[in-house]
């Protein structure tokens, strides 16, 4: 049995499991995954939002003084895109180069120019990864266009 196969019979059985617990259950379970998620996606980029504030930002819409603009933008858009990647997924849409730059422009809503490739080199300070040039970010994002939804890897 491949590893998608057996991801497929996981996914089956939690889908049971969901079936036998109330919706109100499920939507609660989502929202705190989705807050955590926000929170945990800004701290690893720096953020210094803790989860309680980043919980009271998204659903109580207070913000926490003495922290930047950015910090607060960062988590609000990190929330919207996500809740955006949810609906492409219930809607069975396909992960495409717009796509992508959409979700990126949200992402950055606010606080820099998003939706487009960058033009400059990039560093991860204390990373032994180097992200691809500016040209090679293009060539690879062309590439991947092209042959995601025709990889054997690709699951529907």
């Amino acid at each position: 049995m491949t590893k998608y196969k057996e991801l497929d019979a996981l996914q089956a059985k939690v889908r049971a499991l969901l079936s036998e617990l109330p919706t109100a259950v499920i939507d609660n379970y989502n929202r705190d995954f989705d807050i955590r998620y926000a929170h945990e996606s800004t701290a690893i980029e720096g953020n210094t939002l803790t989860l309680k504030e980043v919980a009271l930002l998204l659903d109580d819409k207070i913000s926490v003084g003495g922290k930047k603009l950015r910090e607060l933008f960062e988590a609000v858009n990190h929330d919207k895109a996500f809740s955006y990647v949810r609906r492409l997924i219930d809607d069975g849409k396909k992960l495409d180069e717009n796509t992508l730059k959409n979700i990126h422009e949200m992402i950055m809503e606010n606080i820099m120019q998003g939706g487009a490739y960058r033009s400059h080199r990039v560093r991860i300070t204390g990373a032994s990864f180097s992200p691809p040039d500016e040209y090679q970010l293009r060539e690879d994002m062309k590439f991947f266009s092209m042959t995601y939804y025709k990889s054997e890897n690709y699951i529907q």
